[in-house]
């Protein structure tokens, strides 16, 4: 099957397969890798054991526009090592950094948004006074915590931040809107994964949180036993830069990890926030907002502005974190504090509805027996199990330090010790500013819509000028042992070639049920040759016997990756060097002069590229049968290797030459020394 009646030059084909695909070469398995484009725009990593092309042609214009199986041409790539990593990571780096050299397949695909060379605080404000007064509530030291958590994700992306933040409110009162905005616009949604389904995250197979910079759980439609279950799990991922990856049906990896965590509540409580747990920042978002469909109208508007994500990456960029520590100094929040609260087992929480009311200084004791059976009382009335007898008055000594003694009347009665100052003290040591016990508790500020809302201007859109060719996608990508080339521009025939091959393209991944089109993903670029490559792989349904069989035309780019990297410089031939297409066109010529098809005669088979690896062993050997005829007065052809045609002997310098080239290295002759 022909996936069009387009006609491809090698070139163009090979800029696509190595757009689209890689292999990561295991020593007991290999995984291959393809890149899918979503219908919301961002760009998916897809993996699986092999690849399912079918019978997949394409027509190539060296070869007269006939067809060839898409079998060949990936064979022929991966043969020349064009698509082998040794391993996967997921190493991010700066926004406005150059990538370093490594040795692994990196699934990072940039930040979405770019640095703007000026911020515009028309722009910026907008964002932070919501945080500031929505998010945080109005609390300066909070607000201020979470935009350097968020600089943090992209100022160190390498590096995890430690802790969780928590936004608790009800439905629709502004808590999505600069989330979505993150993930559709600053980071990309590649980067930012969401979800309400907690086994995404925690299961056995957690292919969704490879490669992200935030995670935002919805905990809407979680169910609380769901939390509580996987707390422990859910707080040690806070913390860890690594993970094992594992897809259905493919060998696990480990993989870099360095997500922020969000969890986006409508209840009280959703995490377990323990004694001393410095990894959960908590936000009561504020209610101010309700019902103001002019304030998030003028927010939205400022959000989808085009220059919006540029200026507010340069402001989180410029925030000064060089003595910040986000898992140091986190505000401490009322809601924190209830969060704990709500927490503690239902023994503390009874002492501190007991003693509520009590005047400053009060001491009681009641016996145990009375008090037990009050705290049996309070149980029925909240619908909490009661702990046995003795279960109660060990939680009660250990948590907040109720001692009990013998009465000293006739009776000799055990006793509790209530004393209020000193429960109070224990409260205050180990779950910081209760509202119970607080010395100076923060009221919430009025709920008015239409008191302190900030009336926003919206800059003017200054439209852009269209590009006359579409852009690569193309965050860098990392090459084994050499600098890193820049991905080539793709022109409307490649991507037309592209889309074509794309639309017939099967399922690749074992966990996915059909592929999604691919359009425009970044380049997979050539890598160095390594001795111990595993053989090709039967990777494609067989094609037809009698296909002639091309090698690889790896193409040398010298363009920059983005529009923000400096412009390529000219690169110096040496005194006699012909370029490719002169080349080309001289072998052309010469098939035409001794009567051979020029398109034949190009076509680079699999036994031109056996012979090229022993074209040198093959000339030597040669020049000394010459000689030895020449003393014998022999015939010189009668000892000539006759695979060594004229032909076969200038396609092999061919072959040795755009090695060469794809090295970096523009030599007149295919050696160096003498021989």
């Amino acid at each position: 099957m022909c996936t069009s009646k387009k006609k491809f030059t090698r070139t163009e084909v090979y800029d696509v397969i190595q757009t689209v695909l890689a292999c990561v070469v295991f020593p007991q398995s290999r995984i291959w890798i393809s890149k899918h484009k979503k219908p919301d725009g961002s760009l998916i990593f897809k993996m699986g054991p092999k690849l399912g092309f079918g019978g997949l042609n394409i027509n190539l214009v060296e070869l007269g526009g006939e067809s060839i199986g898409l079998k060949s041409l990936i064979d022929r790539i991966y043969d020349n090592e064009g698509i082998i990593y040794d391993d996967i990571d997921f190493m991010p780096y700066l926004p406005n950094a150059t990538p370093s050299k490594t040795n692994f397949f990196n699934l990072f695909l940039g930040f979405k948004a770019k640095p703007a060379p000026q911020i515009n605080y028309n722009l910026i404000n907008p964002i932070t006074w919501h945080i500031e007064n929505i998010w945080c509530n109005g609390d300066k030291a909070l607000s201020e915590y979470v935009l350097n958590w968020i600089a943090f994700l992209v100022q160190y992306p390498n590096k995890i931040p430690g802790t969780i933040l928590v936004l608790r409110s009800p439905p629709r009162y502004g808590k999505n809107i600069i989330t979505d905005f993150i993930r559709k616009s600053l980071f990309g949604p590649e980067l930012v994964f969401s979800t309400s389904d907690l086994g995404k995250i925690l299961g056995k197979f957690n292919g969704c949180v490879q490669g992200r910079k935030l995670i935002i759980m919805n905990e809407a439609g979680m169910l609380t036993g769901e939390w509580h279950k996987s707390n422990d799990h859910l707080k040690s991922l806070i913390t860890e830069d690594y993970i094992t990856i594992e897809h259905k049906g493919l060998e696990p990896f480990d993989c870099g990890h360095f997500p922020g965590f969000m969890v986006l509540s409508n209840h009280d409580a959703p995490i377990r926030v323990e004694q001393g747990d410095g990894r959960i920042v908590c936000l009561d978002v504020s209610l101010r907002c309700k019902g103001n469909f002019k304030y998030f109208g003028q927010l939205g508007k400022i959000l989808n502005h085009p220059d919006t994500p540029g200026s507010f990456m340069s402001y989180l960029l410029d925030r000064d974190l060089l003595d910040w520590n986000p898992e140091k100094n986190i505000p401490t929040t009322k809601m924190k504090t209830e969060t704990m609260q709500e927490h503690l087992p239902n023994p503390i929480r009874f002492i501190i509805d007991h003693i509520s009311l009590w005047s400053e200084n009060q001491v009681e004791n009641p016996s145990t027996d009375l008090l037990y059976q009050a705290y049996r009382t309070w149980c029925e009335a909240n619908g909490e199990k009661p702990f046995t007898n003795s279960i109660f008055g060990k939680k009660i000594k250990m948590k907040i330090s109720i001692e009990r003694k013998r009465a000293g009347s006739g009776k000799r009665e055990w006793q509790y010790i209530l004393d209020q100052s000193k429960i109070v003290a224990k409260m205050r040591e180990s779950i910081c500013e209760i509202e119970e016990f607080s010395d100076t508790p923060k009221d919430n500020p009025p709920i008015d819509s239409s008191t302190g809302m900030p009336i926003f201007n919206v800059p003017e859109i200054t439209p852009k000028p269209e590009k006359d060719t579409a852009e690569a996608l193309t965050p860098d990508r990392n090459e084994k042992g050499k600098g890193t080339s820049s991905a080539p521009p793709f022109t409307n025939m490649t991507q037309e070639l592209f889309d074509s091959i794309i639309d017939q393209l099967e399922s690749s991944v074992a966990s996915s049920s059909k592929s999604t089109n691919i359009s425009l993903p970044p380049e997979i670029e050539h890598v160095e040759v390594i001795d111990d490559k595993p053989k090709s792989p039967e990777i494609i349904e067989e094609s037809a016997k009698n296909e002639p069989e091309i090698s690889p035309v790896l193409p040398v780019s010298n363009e920059s990756k983005s529009n923000n990297e400096a412009p390529p410089q000219q690169v110096s031939y040496p005194p006699g060097y012909q370029t490719r297409e002169q080349r080309e066109k001289r072998l052309r010529e010469t098939a035409i002069k001794y009567g051979e098809d020029p398109d034949k005669f190009m076509t680079i088979t699999e036994k031109d590229k056996d012979l090229s690896l022993i074209f040198k062993d093959k000339m030597i050997s040669d020049a000394e049968m010459i000689q030895f005829a020449k003393d014998t007065d022999d015939d010189p052809d009668t000892l000539m290797d006759k695979d060594m045609d004229r032909r076969a002997r200038l396609i092999c310098i061919e072959i040795k030459i755009r090695k060469h080239e794809d090295d970096g290295e523009f030599r007149a002759t295919p050696y160096d020394d003498e021989e």
